[in-house]
């Protein structure tokens, strides 16, 4: 992709991140495949749940790279009485990890776009002040604002 990003990128391009779920209601369940809860649904699906990043510049989006969520952790959940999976990685981690990659990668942006799920404080300080770039995410509540 860097041939095609090198020909259209500019210094105001927008990097933008997104959860998805694709859903595999019939496979067999393993760290890849197993459920995630739909935001979008307000159910648990089980299916493959992924990071996507997308460059955009004026008109032309491209896809730079994406991360599949591994639940490698399994434990028994006490409370519902059945085993259960978890990441041993966060989203969020996974979202800065991306964006480093970007960086890393020297693809130009002055933005990220992503929805509320990433706005922790934590990944809004390292847009802002460890990459020096701009950030446009939904905010689920706004408490104890100065």
């Amino acid at each position: 992709m860097k041939p095609i990003i090198r020909k259209y990128e500019e210094k105001n391009g927008v990097l933008i991140l997104d959860d998805s779920i694709i859903e595999k209601p019939y496979s067999k369940e393993n760290e890849i495949v197993c459920w995630h809860y739909s935001h979008a649904k307000g159910i648990h699906l089980k299916g493959i749940n992924f990071i996507s990043c997308m460059i955009r510049y004026n008109d032309m989006c491209l896809p730079v790279c994406y991360k599949l969520i591994h639940k490698d952790v399994k434990y028994f959940d006490d409370k519902e009485k059945r085993w259960r999976r978890k990441s041993s990685t966060t989203k969020n981690e996974y979202f800065i990890n991306l964006i480093k990659q970007c960086s890393a990668n020297d693809i130009a942006f002055k933005y990220i776009l992503a929805d509320s799920w990433f706005s922790a404080k934590n990944n809004l300080e390292f847009i802002h002040f460890d990459q020096n770039k701009f950030f446009i995410l939904g905010l689920r509540k706004c408490n104890n604002i100065n």
